[in-house]
């Protein structure tokens, strides 16, 4: 993991600082409980949103949300990323794997 937390750093290096007044879109990977209830108040808050699931659907059901085809489309489109994920393997398929964020 230490070499995911690495290339998380050198790619955060160059983010600035969001004002409240700017326009945000919040990436959120993993709609489980969790994250389907974290969707959905973002959602409900007027938050736009790009959503990502390995079950499309899970990502589809949440209404007023976009969803992203793979990870590294949810890391090339949003501003902030959220992930919410159930074990070591699916964070490093999704971090590290074919289409993952860090492609």
């Amino acid at each position: 993991m230490d070499d995911v937390a690495g290339q998380i750093r050198r790619t955060t290096a160059n983010f600035r600082p969001l004002n409240r007044s700017d326009s945000m879109t919040i990436g959120l990977i993993g709609i489980g409980n969790m994250g389907r209830n974290i969707a959905e108040h973002l959602v409900d808050e007027g938050q736009a949103l790009l959503l990502w699931n390995r079950t499309r659907a899970k990502a589809e059901s949440v209404i007023g949300a976009q969803v992203a085809d793979r990870p590294v489309n949810v890391a090339q489109g949003a501003d902030i990323i959220l992930s919410i994920l159930a074990n070591d393997g699916a964070i490093d398929t999704v971090y590290k794997g074919p289409g993952g964020i860090l492609e």
